[in-house]
C-alpha cells in the first residue's frame, strides 16, 4: 500500500522513524512544523507558534498519545463552539475583549498613590 499522500507525506516512513528512533522523530517533527510555520504569512506565525505550543503542552501533559489527541480534539471543538469561540464570533454574539486603562506610575510612587484601572466584561 502506498502511504505517500499528494503532498509527499510518507506516513509509513514517519511511523518507522518514531518506532526506531523517537528522538530523531521528534527532531524531524519539530523541523517540519517550524518549516511550515516559516512558510506562513508573517502575521500568522506568532499565532501558529502559540497554537503549536498548546498542542505540545497537551502532548506532555497526557503521556498516552490517544489521551493527548482526545484532549487536543476537545480543545479544538471548544474553540469553535465554546464561549467566545468561532461560532459566537461569526454570529456577532462574542463578548467584547477585555480592556484596560494603564496609567503611568512614577518611578518611586507609593502603593497608596498609584493605581491601575481595568475593565473586564461580565458574562451574560
Amino acid at each position: 500500500m502506498n502511504s505517500i499522500n499528494k503532498d509527499g507525506f510518507d506516513f509509513d516512513a514517519w511511523a518507522a522513524l518514531a518506532e526506531a528512533d523517537p528522538q530523531a522523530f521528534e527532531a524531524q517533527r519539530h523541523a517540519a512544523i517550524e518549516a511550515l510555520i516559516a512558510e506562513s504569512r508573517p502575521e500568522l506565525q506568532r499565532r501558529l507558534r502559540g497554537l503549536q505550543w498548546r498542542l505540545d503542552m497537551e502532548r506532555r501533559r497526557y503521556h498516552h498519545p490517544l489521551a493527548a489527541c482526545t484532549h487536543a480534539f476537545n480543545a479544538m471543538w471548544e474553540s469553535v463552539y465554546g464561549e467566545g469561540g468561532l461560532v459566537e464570533a461569526l454570529n456577532g454574539t462574542r463578548a467584547p475583549a477585555a480592556t484596560a486603562t494603564v496609567m503611568h506610575l512614577p518611578a518611586k510612587a507609593s502603593a497608596s498613590t498609584s493605581r491601575v484601572t481595568t475593565t473586564v466584561p461580565t458574562k451574560s
